[in-house]
């Protein structure tokens, strides 16, 4: 279909195409190199001495101006291109007969060429690599720059006018939107941490400051009549920087007291004023939106303000550093207790302590702040929700469903609700997408692959005389488990060890005397036991032992809770067995309730690494066992 045959001619004006479309992949892809540059690049390329940074950094000084000459440059080369293109096939084919052939070769493919190598992708290329095509087109674009300067100072005056005579409409945004805008806008590279960095500041407008301040009875105040020898021992006992000082009752806040203020008189005795360091207390309302909250707390230099409610009463305190917690996660000095308020027995179940914040709930669970809001806008802790859904105080062993969440009370008395376990059952849609991600991941039928290659490689072994080889295996040695009865003089218990076992007395400095060490020196491992005498303080001793075992939850993967039940020798009590890297295996104790509270723990004198210890912590897992259905009360 050639009308005229390839000229010398037509070749040069081939090669002139092949220069625009790449001066046209160039142009475009440096609008988008120029004005992808973060601050921070930007920054860097101020500080380099470097020619073309220098120029770069004069472009982007005027960012209209740089986008007016880009936009002509590429307009202008783009229409040369079609100009061009259009000639050559008009040169080159005769489309007379075949019209509409004419119009896609010179119209779609034409266009599409131009589109895909002029725009998509040198856009693409340029997304990855912007700084290095932004010094790259840095001369070019600053020639052009002098050359287009009076189009692109008319199109820059042009668009200012425009934008001085209509008003721009806004557009109203929902939270959801924007949290939406950044899961799309982000790609594989862009970290986790710094997505939800960003969904933190988009929903500061939607949290109130009763969302996330610390209650009044979780409060540590000092009364203003306190001596100075007792504030400061307080003061060392509880390591806060800023303490409230109250008059009487939390209702009567008389100021704050900042630690740096007393360090010059920490050598005055017991007579020495402290009250006249107090400072003016910062009050705030609980409806107060959080983000006002951070403009406040940067204006007025402050960290810390008290709570009010609309009665005028104190309802707790609120930090600045409680407000950046909710744009960047969770913020933990060398002061902060290490006590844990919740525990992640796996990715579905969690336990929580009732005055838990519905807001920290979400945050840990990962689920949308909103799920609550349907019962009532008041509702703050996770106690509050559930005596909303029961319309009384449950009792142990209570549950209730709401939405998709099972609540149920571990632990309540007759005025509150201790600990609730919440269990979060996966919706239809979250099903439906795990099992779209698992047949993804397993990919297209591994067994219809590998079946043919295994029928291949036996049928062509049949030929040749089958060798069995002997079968290999690892073994750890264990010694032989024999027992015998030990009983520690002047302690009121005794129980069986294996005979590969030793025991010793704590030697710690603030060790009781019935402290003892149950030692397998063969592992490296041993169990550290405490006895106490009850003194009606039991619950207060199974609480502790439950908090103590649970503190372990950062890095367990499932705790397993088994329940001990000896009425003969009056043995009751709790085993955890704790799977993952733990600091701790196993943990129990026993009690009869009324006199004797025994509780022990297994430690391995090594850094955990369960692949290599879980053979060992089966294996002294039954000896645990043993000690613990031995063991009796003298």
């Amino acid at each position: 279909m050639l009308a005229h045959p390839i000229t010398p001619d037509v070749v040069a004006q081939i090669l002139v195409l092949i220069v625009l479309l790449v001066i046209s992949a160039l142009v475009s892809g440096s609008e988008v190199a120029f004005f992808t540059l973060r601050p921070q690049e930007i920054n860097s390329l101020k500080e380099s001495p470097s020619g073309s940074n220098k120029i770069v950094i004069e472009l982007m000084h005027r960012p209209k101006r740089l986008l007016a000459t880009i936009l002509v440059l590429n307009n202008l080369v783009n229409i040369g291109a079609v100009i061009l293109s259009a000639f050559i096939t008009a040169q080159l084919f005769d489309f007379s007969q075949h019209p509409t052939l004419g119009f896609i070769i010179q119209v779609v493919v034409v266009t599409f060429i131009l589109v895909l190598v002029g725009e998509v992708i040198p856009k693409i290329y340029a997304t990855k690599n912007h700084m290095g095509l932004a010094r790259f087109m840095a001369i070019p674009l600053l020639i052009s720059d002098k050359i287009f300067a009076p189009i692109s100072w008319s199109l820059v005056k042009t668009s200012n006018f425009i934008d001085k005579r209509f008003t721009n409409k806004g557009y109203d945004v929902t939270m959801d939107e924007l949290t939406h805008a950044i899961d799309i806008t982000s790609d594989t590279t862009t970290p986790p941490d710094e997505k939800k960095i960003l969904k933190g500041i988009v929903n500061l407008g939607e949290i109130d400051v009763k969302q996330i301040m610390k209650p009044r009875m979780d409060v540590f105040a000092i009364d203003i009549s306190t001596p100075f020898d007792a504030l400061i021992k307080a003061i060392l006992d509880n390591g806060h920087s800023r303490i409230p000082i109250i008059d009487g009752s939390f209702d009567k806040v008389s100021g704050l007291l900042y630690i740096k203020d007393l360090m010059k008189y920490l050598e005055k005795g017991p007579e020495f004023k402290w009250q006249q360091l107090i400072r003016q207390p910062f009050y705030v309302p609980e409806i107060k939106p959080i983000n006002d909250l951070l403009h406040e707390f940067q204006e007025r230099k402050m960290h810390m303000a008290i709570v009010v409610d609309e009665y005028g009463g104190s309802s707790g305190i609120v930090t600045l550093e409680d407000v950046l917690e909710e744009i960047v996660g969770e913020i933990n000095d060398e002061f902060d207790d290490d006590d844990i308020i919740y525990s992640k027995l796996d990715n579905q179940n969690f336990v929580f302590e009732g005055k838990s914040l519905l807001n920290d709930i979400c945050r840990v669970m990962e689920i949308d702040r909103r799920v609550f809001e349907s019962i009532d806008g008041e509702i703050d802790t996770v106690a509050g929700l559930l005596l909303e859904l029961f319309g009384r105080i449950p009792e142990k062993n209570d549950s209730v469903q709401f939405k998709n969440f099972t609540f149920t009370i571990e632990s309540a008395d007759r005025r509150r609700i201790k600990r609730v376990k919440i269990t979060a059952e996966k919706t239809a849609a979250e099903q439906e997408e795990e099992d779209e991600e698992n047949r993804k991941n397993n990919g297209p039928g591994l067994l219809t692959i590998l079946l043919p290659l295994l029928f291949a490689v036996l049928f062509s072994s049949c030929e040749s005389d089958y060798s069995p080889k002997p079968r290999g295996f690892f073994r750890i040695a264990v010694p032989h488990k024999t027992y015998k009865v030990h009983e520690t003089p002047d302690c009121p218990f005794r129980f069986e060890i294996p005979g590969y076992a030793i025991v010793e007395r704590d030697e710690d400095p603030g060790a009781e005397p019935c402290w003892i060490n149950v030692k397998f020196p063969q592992f490296n491992a041993e169990i550290n036991m405490s006895y106490k005498s009850v003194n009606q303080n039991v619950n207060g001793f199974i609480e502790d032992s439950r908090s103590m075992a649970y503190r372990h939850t950062v890095k367990a993967e499932a705790i397993n809770e088994s329940l001990i039940h000896l009425q003969e020798h009056k043995v009751h009590g709790v085993v955890y067995q704790l799977e993952g890297n733990t600091a701790s295996a196993i943990q129990f104790f026993a009690t009869d309730s009324t006199r004797n509270f025994l509780r022990g723990s297994l430690y391995f004198n090594v850094a955990p690494q369960r692949d290599s210890l879980d053979p060992i912590i089966k294996y002294l897992t039954i000896d645990i066992y043993r000690l613990i259905n031995t063991l009796e009360w003298k």
